[in-house]
């Protein structure tokens, strides 16, 4: 863990991984992972392919936080870097994180969510490990 210093407060960051189903439709898909702490903010991430999906599109995340009405903590567009039919062990690279994006505030604990948007065909889902970089 790093630790610095931020207005007079000791700042840490960590590593957060979790698997996400994704691609084959625009949705917020719930995972198996939490806000990490009150006042963090997310500087960056990973994605690799575990399995393929199918299609000859492409895609982007987008990590949302509260399950009744995701709120995006970074952004997302069609201009994408994950190849649908990517085969397992593919690194797409940084391009998740939001580096200098505002912190969050009061909800630590709350549930992740991975949003897509996509562009060209994507028909099934792949299965992704995503590794996010947090400041806390």
């Amino acid at each position: 863990m790093a630790r610095g210093r931020f207005r007079g407060q000791d700042r840490h960051q960590i590593v957060q991984e979790f698997v996400a189903t994704v691609g084959a439709a625009d949705a917020d898909n719930l995972v198996d992972a939490v806000v990490p702490g009150d006042n963090c903010r997310l500087l960056g991430g990973t994605v690799t392919t575990k399995t393929a999906g199918t299609g000859t599109g492409t895609f982007s995340i987008k990590i949302m936080y509260e399950e009744a009405t995701p709120v995006a903590v970074n952004a997302a567009t069609a201009t994408t870097y994950i190849d649908a039919d990517a085969v397992a062990g593919v690194i797409h690279g940084a391009g998740v994180g939001l580096p200098g994006g505002e912190f969050i505030k009061g909800k630590w604990g709350e549930h992740l969510n991975v949003t897509t948007v996509k562009a060209g065909t994507v028909s099934g889902n792949a299965v992704l490990l995503i590794s996010l970089l947090w400041e806390l």
